[in-house]
């Protein structure tokens, strides 16, 4: 996938390579690339919620009634590679090397995965800063109370300066979507999980012609 995205961002993107930090020390130029990351997952992370059409695919990572490590691969094709466009695109912009990419995905793919464990974990004073299963678990929350907070995916900087961090200290939420139509999985038998993985991969297909085509 990297490699791929690469060589669409060196043919087609390259005039957005931030050539006056070249001189830049690495480290430097890798923290910066980090809050931009952080920063435009926040947003695009916002935006899949907010746009009805983009939340459609959203939707089938928010189904999971009870969350754990995987739920963070519980996403649909499309919107990953919405996610992964903007998880590299920042670091090609500031040069980085292919081992710098390589350790910052892996770490980020244990980060995301560790907010998604069904953990009751708030990390203490850190949690002023950082993402906290905690805090995830109220975004992936069906209360009404909840709904639209916690965007951020590594740093809490965003919802707390933009206004979209809710605050909680207690509360463990049950998770979910606010959809009776959307297709869970609730046999576990071959075949239906195999139908049910299908259904919910169209899904959000469907729900865009309903909402395209007038009802009669």
């Amino acid at each position: 996938m990297s490699t791929l995205l690469r060589t669409v961002y060196d043919r087609h993107l390259d005039f957005l390579t931030l050539r006056a930090i070249e001189g830049w020390p690495m480290w430097s130029r890798v923290l910066l690339a980090i809050l931009l990351v952080d920063f435009l997952g926040w947003f695009h992370h916002l935006v899949r919620h907010k746009v009805t059409m983009l939340w459609h695919f959203h939707a089938l990572h928010h189904s999971q009634r009870e969350m754990n490590l995987f739920t963070d691969v519980r996403v649909h094709p499309i919107d990953r590679i919405a996610s992964q466009t903007i998880q590299f695109v920042p670091l090609f912009m500031v040069h980085a090397s292919f081992p710098v990419i390589t350790g910052w995905v892996l770490f980020h793919q244990v980060w995301t995965k560790l907010c998604h464990a069904n953990l009751r974990l708030s990390f203490g004073p850190l949690r002023y800063v950082l993402v906290t299963p905690q805090s995830h678990r109220v975004h992936h929350s069906c209360a009404v109370q909840h709904a639209d907070k916690n965007f951020g995916v590594m740093f809490s900087i965003w919802d707390r300066l933009l206004g979209t961090y809710y605050e909680q200290r207690d509360e463990y939420p049950e998770c979910g979507v606010d959809d009776p139509g959307f297709p869970m999985e609730y046999a576990r038998t071959p075949g239906a999980l195999v139908r049910s993985t299908w259904a919910q991969l169209v899904y959000p297909f469907l729900q865009l012609r309903r909402s395209l085509v007038p009802s009669r």
